[in-house]
């Protein structure tokens, strides 16, 4: 047999298998670091969930103004308090994360999951959303 022939056979073959075999693995189990999820999605996710917890991401701009029931209020746009309030949680829990509109939350959430945070829910649409599924009228 040609020795170019085999060479050539057998890298051929190392190439297959890294392809399909060894790199489609690993992007096979790579998992979504949060689901940002609509209003139903959410509320379902959030009803399979008792033990969840709510951060209503808004800080500051929500005091004194409605939030979902239960919330905890903390200031997303300070991020250094807001990383520091991160390690006194933890890290196994649900949290169900929410903002006005829906932008930050998914940030947040991004934020939490590089800080070791596993089960994270994002509401697209944020507190607007909600209050519109509530059959409330949607102000800022």
């Amino acid at each position: 047999m040609n020795p170019v022939f085999f060479a050539t056979v057998l890298t051929v073959a190392a190439i297959f298998i890294w392809l399909f075999f060894i790199r489609g693995k690993r992007q096979k189990q790579q998992l979504p670091p949060f689901y940002n999820l609509d209003i139903e999605d959410w509320l379902q996710a959030l009803e399979q969930r008792p033990n969840a917890i709510l951060l209503d991401i808004r800080g500051n701009a929500a005091l004194g103004r409605d939030s979902i029931p239960n919330a905890v209020l903390v200031n997303f746009e300070q991020r250094p308090e807001f990383v520091e309030f991160l390690h006194g949680l933890d890290l196994d829990q649900p949290y169900f994360v929410y903002c006005e509109q829906g932008q930050w939350a998914a940030k947040a959430c991004e934020v939490m999951y590089n800080n070791g945070f596993k089960q994270l829910y994002a509401l697209r649409g944020g507190f607007a959303a909600w209050q519109v599924a509530q059959g409330k009228d949607w102000t800022i």
